[in-house]
């Protein structure tokens, strides 16, 4: 899958209840090349990237597509972990084109929350085939996690 990032405006939505996994719909949506380093914690909605996102055709239609999150809590090697998990795959199906990342996205109500960015350690290109991301089974699209004292 690549490398996966909260955006630090989503953090704040998550806490305040702006964005409520297992509540709101998510979508996640194809970025044709990475914003700045900055826009991780400067961007809070998806007005603010969707410039960047991969154009609609060639099997992709622009917003993305629907994805559901759920909530799942775990142990692993003393770390305690909340993870936000989604489908095993996101498929674009007779895909033509590259992208370089993936934003998720709250995508209900009046303002469209980013959650995560995922960056996919370079652009990855489909030429008639799928264009698929697999989410990590363990870790989830993200995590946050802590050691007890």
């Amino acid at each position: 899958m690549g490398q996966s990032w909260m955006f630090t405006k989503g953090l704040d939505n998550i806490n305040s209840g702006s964005i409520a996994i297992g509540v709101n719909s998510f979508k996640v949506a194809l970025l044709a090349s990475l914003p700045a380093t900055t826009v991780q914690d400067t961007a809070g909605v998806y007005s603010e990237v969707s410039s960047l996102e991969v154009a609609s055709g060639n099997g992709y239609t622009t917003g993305g597509q629907s994805i559901t999150l759920t909530h799942q809590t775990y142990t692993t090697g003393g770390q305690h972990r909340g993870a936000v998990m989604g489908p095993a795959s996101s498929i674009w199906a007779a895909a033509n084109f590259s992208a370089a990342g993936a934003i998720v996205y709250r995508s209900d109500g009046a303002n469209l929350y980013l959650a995560a960015l995922v960056d996919f350690g370079g652009v990855k290109t489909a030429s008639g085939g799928s264009f698929q991301i697999n989410w990590d089974a363990t870790n989830g699209i993200w995590y946050s996690s802590n050691t007890p004292a």
